[in-house]
């Protein structure tokens, strides 16, 4: 089975021609779909996205992103399933603790001098004023997604701008981030 992303041929010039007026190169974007070795093809939604979709490394399931959001899907089965983790808040903090990082290092402090007393603990989002993502220069969205183990999925952020002169092309803040996936007990039926 291949997952790939998918738009008609009318959306496509659409948004060719928006990117050339620009001086940009567009990024392709499509709808998720999965196209299965009998011919059979399922649209797994309908929103647009850039991110490449990845299968899981059993091939069950197909992850990819939208903006600041993951997306799981079955790839196998009739009835196909989805699960969103959205991220929005833990990557702007995320971007907060960067930006402050890298605001230190502009100022001549060493951040690594003394690990242990810089390390943050992980704060708890139910009590956190979120920071304004206008104020962050590194929060962007989510361009590249892997699944290397069952239960580890890479993100990558960054913010990318393709120009038809590649030399003036910028790709900055990228970071790779990591999310862990774990079960989650069912509930016991009785009989």
């Amino acid at each position: 089975m291949v997952a790939a992303l998918a738009v008609t041929s009318r959306e496509w010039e659409y948004f060719d021609g928006l990117a050339a007026m620009k001086g940009e190169t567009w990024t392709p974007v499509g709808r998720l779909r999965v196209v299965e070795t009998n011919g059979r093809e399922r649209r797994l939604d309908d929103n647009l996205t850039a991110v490449r979709p990845v299968f899981s490394p059993d091939s069950t399931k197909v992850v990819t992103a939208f903006d600041t959001q993951v997306r799981i899907y079955d790839a196998v089965g009739t009835t196909p399933t989805q699960a969103a983790i959205p991220l929005r808040n833990q990557l702007l903090l995320s971007s907060q603790a960067f930006d402050r990082e890298q605001q230190l290092k502009l100022q001549g402090q060493d951040t690594n001098s003394n690990a242990n007393a810089n390390a943050a603990p992980t704060p708890d989002l139910a009590t956190t004023t979120l920071p304004d993502p206008k104020t962050l220069v590194s929060f962007n969205p989510i361009v590249q997604v892997e699944w290397p183990q069952p239960e580890l999925i890479y993100l990558r952020t960054a913010f990318e701008k393709r120009m038809q002169n590649a030399a003036d092309s910028v790709t900055s803040f990228s970071r790779w981030h990591r999310l862990v996936l774990s079960g989650q007990p069912s509930a016991a039926v009785q009989k």
